[in-house]
């Protein structure tokens, strides 16, 4: 519990929180999910319809068996009889009602809000998101805080792309909207507008395709060599700022190799972690969050290349080497409009994209899934070709 008692004292100065076997004031109890023990959200327990529309939204688009639990479940949370005698419970000491972030929610929504605070799994990024809910359990705005320097960056960055984004017509792709950026105890918040999850539905592959050609936006041209891209030059740079070590060699090696050879790319955006825990559909479109990766000069591609790494990794997360060397063995199908050459150059540029980002963010030592880079890049970026493996999916 010890990551969400500092948030709570980040977002209620002065308040700590404490472990409780029941609720013992509806103001300021919350409960615990999945557990005390195992923190990955806090919910307020009264009014009972906020917890009940935490559980509908979090719960929704996954099909007709978890869809009839969450009915059930959302009706007994309704009632508040499930959270008065729960031992997932823990409340703030002292008593934090009206005080802190909530109450400058409320100001800048202009209405009464209660919050929700949800956390993702052990890594670097890893940043509290606050689900801002009225008194009858609708979510009215989504926040983002940041609590450290890259988080601080990441928030920054997510307000920008979405700003950005509001100017571009898209029609496949459905976006949260900036409601507000505002900071709190020096760090950047931003809120933003819930999207409808409560109707959506799993996204099909050829949606996912065709909204990520959009985002990119690449428009007819010719292709420019690789040496002589932005891109090439942003990604050399910042290769070359990585802590000195065997992935910063292997990194740096595979650019000198790649701008010696004969690449020649078109660049356009990307939203930079488009994967399908980030995404669903509505009404024909594909609703995406969390863009704090996007950028708007990167080669096109490297989107649908990280949704079918991505997905395979979380399927068989031992599996990674394996499934960057499927991943290069299947770019020329993934990015079926280039041709073959280009597509597995792409494929390679991708690999050490993510990789420099995982290694200059820290995530071995946060913790993170894919932080240790050298198993799962160097099969890849050390050989010229790569076969697909058995039993490896992309």
């Amino acid at each position: 519990m010890a990551i969400a008692t500092e948030l709570v004292e980040l977002l209620w100065p002065g308040a700590t929180l404490v472990r409780a076997r029941s609720v013992e004031s509806p103001t300021s109890s919350m409960l615990c999910l999945p557990s005390t023990t195992k923190v990955r959200s806090l919910v307020p327990v009264q009014p009972p319809a906020v917890p009940a529309g935490v559980i509908a939204r979090r719960l929704s688009g996954r099909g007709l068996r978890v869809n009839t639990q969450r009915v059930a479940l959302v009706g007994l949370l309704r009632t508040g009889l499930m959270t008065r005698g729960s031992t997932r419970v823990a409340h703030l000491e002292p008593s934090a009602a009206g005080t802190g972030l909530t109450e400058l929610l409320s100001d800048l929504l202009r209405h009464e809000v209660f919050m929700a605070i949800h956390l993702g799994a052990p890594r670097a990024n890893r940043k509290p998101v606050l689900e801002l809910l009225d008194r009858a359990g609708r979510a009215v705005a989504f926040g983002k805080l940041g609590i450290n320097p890259l988080t601080d960056r990441l928030v920054d960055a997510e307000a920008t792309a979405l700003t950005t984004l509001a100017t571009r017509e898209l029609t496949h792709v459905l976006h949260p909207a900036v409601i507000a950026r505002t900071s709190w105890q020096g760090h950047p918040l931003l809120l933003q507008t819930p999207l409808p999850v409560e109707h959506a539905r799993q996204a099909p592959t050829s949606l996912v395709a065709t909204a990520a050609r959009e985002v990119s936006g690449v428009a007819d041209g010719a292709p420019t060599k690789l040496p002589d891209t932005p891109y090439f030059k942003a990604l050399t740079q910042r290769v070359s700022l990585l802590p000195h070590g065997e992935a910063a060699e292997l990194l740096g090696q595979a650019l000198v190799r790649l701008a010696a050879g004969d690449a020649q790319l078109s660049c356009g955006a990307w939203h930079g972690d488009w994967t399908s825990w980030n995404m669903a559909t509505v009404s024909g479109r594909l609703m995406v969050w969390d863009w704090e990766r996007y950028e708007s000069d990167v080669p096109d591609g490297f989107d649908l290349l990280h949704h079918a790494f991505q997905s395979a990794v979380q399927r068989n997360p031992l599996g990674a080497p394996a499934h960057a060397r499927t991943l290069l063995a299947r770019a020329p199908q993934i990015l079926h409009w280039m041709d073959a050459a280009t597509a597995k150059d792409t494929a390679r540029l991708y690999v050490i994209e993510i990789a420099s980002r995982y290694v200059g963010d820290g995530q071995a030592e946060a913790g993170g899934r894919l932080g240790h880079v050298i198993p799962w890049a160097a099969p890849v970026l050390e050989s010229n070709e790569a076969e697909p493996m058995t039993g490896a999916t992309g």
